[in-house]
């Protein structure tokens, strides 16, 4: 996150074209859920697009809260929030 944050910062100012709201990381996590829903892992009901906008906005400031404050927000602690939104999502029991 520090590294994502310095390459931001730095291209923002020296690149007309830098554009870190497309880095990639909203695309590829549409592309993930979209491979989890042909595998029939996600409820019916979940909309791609918004569960991508969800999980990058959580992804995002799960990223900050754990840089600024990693001793509250430590990698068991961000592991299980994850886990417990792709549980509200999705059906990743080992019996499917």
């Amino acid at each position: 996150m520090e590294v994502w944050f310095v390459f931001t910062a730095h291209y923002s100012y020296k690149r007309d074209n830098f554009n870190a709201h497309h880095d990639g990381i909203l695309s590829l996590i549409g592309q993930i859920l979209e491979q989890l829903n042909q595998l029939g892992l996600l409820k019916r009901e979940v909309q791609i697009d918004m569960e991508a906008e969800k999980l990058y906005a959580l992804v995002d400031g799960l990223a900050i809260h754990a840089l600024f404050d990693p001793w509250r927000l430590d990698k068991e602690r961000v592991t299980r929030v994850l886990e417990s939104y792709l549980d509200s999502i999705g059906d990743f029991s080992a019996e499917k």
